[in-house]
Order: C-alpha cells, then structure tokens, then sequence
C-alpha cells in the first residue's frame, strides 16, 4: 500500500434516461467537480482526471462504468455515449441492445 498511488474518487447522482440529458447541467457537474479535484490535489503534480459516466439498459438493475470526454457532454453527442456504452457491454457480455433505451 505504501507503493500505491493515491486516488480520489468524487462522485455526484445524476438520474436521467440518456435521449432526456441536460447535458448543459452534466457539464457545469463535471467541471465543478474537476475544480474540486485540483483543489483537493493542488499540491500534486502529474494529476489526471477521468468523467465516467454509468450507463444501463432500462429495466435492468446494474450499471456499467463508461468512459467519457467533457467534450462530448458539451457537445451533447448522446450517440457516441451510446456506442462507448453498447461497445463496452458487448465486450463484457457478448451481446449489446442497441435498440434498448438506456439510463
């Protein structure tokens, strides 16, 4: 542990199905919680932060943790939110619904 490197995860809920986002209101979230990262952090060096997004199909009960870009927020591009979701559960379960609405 004391060869580890230190991590801090800063999380916030934000419950909406994917095609209803405000992605104005998620990317005022995420770069509020970048501020509050380098604050927290402000003494460090080599700091690197990363926007995960927790995605699902409707109806099902667990999430998966995707991978996102702030400028994909600002952009508001749901679709290639979508596919990064779709892509990730295919390779985790070998099948995806691309046709199923997603949270």
């Amino acid at each position: 542990m004391l060869m580890a490197d230190e991590r801090h995860d800063l999380v916030r809920t934000y419950l909406a199905a994917l095609d209803e986002v405000d992605f104005d209101a998620l990317a005022a979230i995420c770069k509020e919680m970048h501020a509050e990262a380098h604050a927290v952090l402000k003494e460090k060096r080599n700091v690197r932060t990363q926007i995960m997004v927790d995605l699902r199909y409707v109806g099902q009960e667990f999430s998966l943790s995707v991978p996102i870009e702030l400028r994909q927020l600002e952009a508001h591009d749901a679709a290639s939110m979508r596919k990064a979701f779709d892509d990730l559960h295919e390779r985790r379960y070998a099948h995806h619904a691309a046709d199923e609405r997603s949270r």
